[in-house]
């Protein structure tokens, strides 16, 4: 039993041991590609030319596995978008929320947990007015962390606007281009929740040259209209 702080210290190693052996009998693919995804955006190390990848991505992973259990509302990641411009690194004032659902391979897509149940929890949620409290929080968050070396490639406090209209972002990872069951069940979503897409930006995330470093260049971050739009 952990009687101090020295004590949680301790034993980090020992728990993360213990994770790894139960993750290695119980695999969990998707929890396994949000930690890359938390990494090369928040955390990467330096590339060839001896710069952070971290600091060049426009999104930072803050949280993941987020729950609201007064709401029972789930996200895979919480985050912040800031672009990487040296214009825009300099002040916050467009820095804002991001929600971002990963779904692993295409048998992810539909069912309880499938993509209409994201488009449900995040309807839910902004209905009951709590986008300004994560918004309290996602700040604290990425603050502790910065300053705890978590976060790399800033050297300055953030503060969100609230202004903004927040992103929901889908990423599918693995997501074999000949299914049609993604195009269907986001069509399915959009029409049960016409209204989300008033106070929400949703976007399909797609790779930059086979990375998971995210990008806000509307050639990586695609709208709806822009998603539908190269399937056709």
């Amino acid at each position: 039993q952990c009687k101090s702080c020295e004590d949680h210290v301790k034993y980090i190693p020992v728990l993360k041991t213990e994770m790894d052996l139960w993750f290695g009998e119980n695999p969990k693919y998707e929890r396994e590609y949000q930690q890359l995804v938390l990494r090369e955006n928040s955390y990467s190390g330096s590339d060839t030319t001896g710069n952070g990848i971290s600091k060049d991505t426009d999104y930072f992973i803050v949280d993941v596995e987020y729950a609201d259990n007064s709401n029972n509302s789930r996200f895979d990641m919480v985050a912040v978008k800031w672009l990487s411009t040296s214009a825009e690194r300099r002040s916050s004032q467009n820095a804002k929320l991001a929600l971002i659902e990963m779904k692993y391979a295409d048998a992810a897509h539909d069912g309880t947990a499938g993509i209409v149940k994201h488009f449900e929890d995040i309807s839910r949620f902004a209905s009951a007015g709590k986008i300004d409290s994560l918004c309290d929080e996602t700040e604290i968050v990425f603050n502790q962390k910065r300053m705890l070396g978590l976060i790399k490639g800033i050297d300055k406090d953030l503060k969100l606007n609230r202004a903004l209209s927040p992103e929901f972002i889908i990423l599918a990872a693995n997501h074999k281009p000949d299914k049609t069951v993604f195009q269907r069940e986001l069509r399915k979503a959009i029409d049960q929740f016409p209204d989300l897409r008033n106070s929400i930006d949703i976007k399909i995330a797609t790779a930059s040259n086979m990375g998971y470093g995210l990008y806000a260049n509307d050639k990586y971050m695609l709208s709806l209209e822009k998603f539908f739009e190269k399937l056709d």
